[in-house]
């Protein structure tokens, strides 16, 4: 499942995004305070590494939520949230929109189809400028306009639409971009940052640069954390590519562990099975030995034998698989209305049911060997009662 999940999310990211995961490079920061010395020793950071040599682009984003003046009480577009967000929490709050915030330098890693209008510019991410540019998912264009302006109600901040951006367009979940599935733009807003927001505390779990050749990775990363060393912030950078193979052995050894677990009950139920079995055979003997007599030959008793295991075996994986899918729906029911993203390592697969029905066979055919050898082994005075004399 971990390698499932690697190769999904490599997947994903080769198709919808500019990303290069190995020349991509996520920067963690562990020490993230409100502090003041935290902004200005990040701010100091920022201009460091976007000014060195080998490195094209820095930058974070921030997934978030807010209310626009112009939509708040516009019935189309309240009706279109209600219909985008049935099932889930958000369905209670349909003027609540979803808004990514990104720097110039992570916006260089989205893929994103612009149906209408215009994609962001250079001149665009001016955080000075009176009118931020706004690109609006194309689930709204019926609704929203181009050009038309719309005014954050909390800060203040006036947008002006430039583009929508097309349905199949994706982007990274701020919870755990590796773990959980890209998130789709067809319902979201995408802005850079403005001059009135102190957005440091919110994009520093969700930062990158790109590097011109994967060459320079190992000197660029020993630079840029010396120089995070001399201003007190504790960093790791890793590629893409480093934090999926990661995330992968970390899913492995939690597989490893699973799996013991599962062989162990397994191994129990076996012998549950096995002792359950022979028990049978030995109160069934007199019954196997009548069937004998009246023309049934050892070959039918020892069928008699795999089909009643098969049939106690297929029972119980049944309702277990039942009350696994069960569970798992709920766990993705309560996902959705938590609004929360879905891990690709809940999608069930081809793979998982070919391996379940190997191991089921392969369970009924060692629950049955001592069985059957039991029956081979039973004499005709043993199974009609009597004795030798």
């Amino acid at each position: 499942m971990g390698i499932k999940t690697n190769s999904y999310q490599e997947n994903q990211i080769n198709k919808y995004l500019n990303a290069d995961i190995d020349k991509t490079i996520h920067l963690t920061i562990f020490n993230v305070t409100y502090a003041e010395y935290f902004r200005s020793s990040f701010l100091t950071l920022a201009e460091y590494i976007n000014n060195l040599p080998g490195v094209e682009g820095f930058g974070g984003y921030d997934l978030t939520n807010t209310f626009f003046a112009e939509l708040e009480n516009d019935n189309a577009f309240l009706t279109k949230r209600k219909e985008l967000t049935k099932g889930s929490f958000k369905e209670q709050y349909p003027h609540a929109v979803e808004i990514i915030k990104m720097d110039q330098g992570v916006y260089q890693l989205a893929k994103l189809q612009i149906v209408q209008g215009r994609s962001f510019q250079d001149s665009d991410f001016n955080p000075d400028q009176n009118t931020i540019p706004i690109l609006i998912g194309e689930a709204y264009s019926q609704i929203i306009k181009l050009d038309q302006m719309i005014t954050d109600s909390n800060t203040g901040i006036q947008y002006k639409v430039i583009g929508f951006i097309g349905n199949d367009s994706r982007w990274f979940n701020e919870q755990d971009y590796i773990g959980n599935k890209l998130v789709s733009l067809s319902d979201k807003f995408v802005a850079p940052f403005s001059s009135s927001e102190n957005p440091i505390l919110e994009k520093s779990n969700s930062l990158f640069y790109t590097l011109s050749n994967t060459e320079e990775q190992e000197n660029i990363s020993m630079l840029i954390e010396n120089k995070a060393k001399e201003l007190n912030l504790g960093i790791a950078c890793k590629s893409i590519r480093e934090e999926l193979l990661l995330y992968k052995q970390n899913n492995r050894e939690i597989m490893f562990s699973h799996l013991f677990i599962c062989i162990f009950l397994g191994v129990m139920s076996l012998f549950g099975l096995i002792t359950v079995s022979v028990s049978t055979v030995l109160a069934r003997k007199r019954e196997f030995g009548i069937r004998m007599v009246t023309g049934a030959s050892k070959a039918y008793i020892r069928s008699l034998i795999i089909e009643e295991n098969f049939i106690i075996i297929a029972i119980s994986a049944l309702l277990a698989s039942l009350a696994i899918l069960n569970m798992n729906y709920l766990a993705v029911k309560q996902a959705i209305q938590d609004g929360e993203m879905l891990n690709p390592m809940q999608d069930s697969s081809l793979e998982t049911v070919l391996l379940s029905i190997i191991i089921i066979m392969g369970i009924i055919f060692l629950s049955s060997i001592i069985p059957v050898h039991k029956v081979n082994s039973l004499k005709p005075v043993e199974m009609i009662g009597g004795n030798d004399r």
